[in-house]
């Protein structure tokens, strides 16, 4: 049987996780590609099973689709905002090759550790100009 050891705040405290419940978050290209080159046909049947359980109206916007196919360009992008998609870090693969044009990434509410993930990221995009990272973890020990 393995032990395991717990730190709290409190000798008296403390929570469990099921696993299935943890979200470890995802790296950057996984997080560009879910965001910007997803199925629109998949939204789309969501959309309206939606609009069939609460029996209302959706409105369309025009030129929405010609938006998605030029965003799902990632070569194109120079704008990049994945606030609140959990990522983690660079992942394995070359960012320059998969966002060669990138100057603003937003990165806001993300699952960074550490600068040194931070610094992975920037280090691959030599086109960067602005990175916000506000409201990630960033290795910050808070007081009990």
């Amino acid at each position: 049987m393995r032990q395991v050891s717990f730190a709290f705040r409190s000798p008296t405290s403390g929570s469990f996780v099921r696993p299935a419940k943890v979200n470890a978050g995802m790296a950057l290209e996984e997080a560009v590609k879910g965001r910007y080159q997803d199925d629109t046909t998949i939204e789309s049947q969501h959309t309206q099973q939606l609009q069939k359980t609460i029996k209302a109206r959706f409105v369309e916007v025009v030129g929405m689709e010609k938006i998605g196919r030029k965003q799902s360009k990632l070569d194109d992008l120079e704008n990049v905002i994945l606030d609140g998609w959990n990522v983690y870090g660079s992942g394995p693969s070359d960012l320059l090759a998969l966002l060669p044009r990138v100057q603003e990434l937003n990165l806001s509410n993300s699952l960074l550790a550490s600068w040194e993930s931070v610094a992975q990221i920037s280090r691959q995009l030599p086109r960067l100009r602005f990175l916000d990272v506000r409201f990630t973890t960033n290795g910050r020990q808070y007081p009990a």
